[in-house]
Parts: structure tokens; C-alpha cells; sequence
């Protein structure tokens, strides 16, 4: 795991957990451009899924879900 998208996971997560859900959206969609890693991005996904169902966007986690089960079948 490169330290890039470590750190851009972390900040991810602090801005989610300071409730700026733009903010952290922003950064997890950033760290999946910085790896190529398939179960990294599977759990970044997951966490900008969990986000925008946090913020009341059902529909864009709805299709966020959908990318998961259908690029990663085997997420657990």
C-alpha cells in the first residue's frame, strides 16, 4: 500500500467522522485513482457507499452498492 493513499484514506475518514461528507467523498474518490489494488478499492467503495447513505443519498449509494457487487463479487 503506497503512503499516498494512505493518507488520503485517512483524511477520508477524518472528514467523514467531522460530518463533512463532501469533503470525504472527495478524498475517498481520489484514493481509488491512487491504487490499482482490487480489495483497497473494494473497501474504499464501501466506505463512500456507507457515506452517501450517511448524507441522505440513497440513490447514489444505491448505484455505488451495485458497482461493489458487480466488480467485486467476492467482497465480504
Amino acid at each position: 500500500m503506497n503512503r499516498a493513499f494512505t493518507r488520503t484514506v485517512l483524511l477520508a475518514h477524518a472528514r467523514a467522522n467531522q460530518r463533512d461528507s463532501e469533503a470525504a467523498l472527495e478524498a475517498w474518490r481520489a484514493a481509488l485513482a491512487e491504487s490499482r489494488d482490487e480489495d483497497l478499492r473494494a473497501n474504499v467503495l464501501l466506505s463512500i457507499a456507507s457515506e452517501e447513505e450517511r448524507a441522505g443519498r440513497d440513490r447514489d449509494a444505491a448505484t455505488t452498492y451495485t458497482l461493489i457487487w458487480y466488480a467485486h463479487p467476492t467482497t465480504e
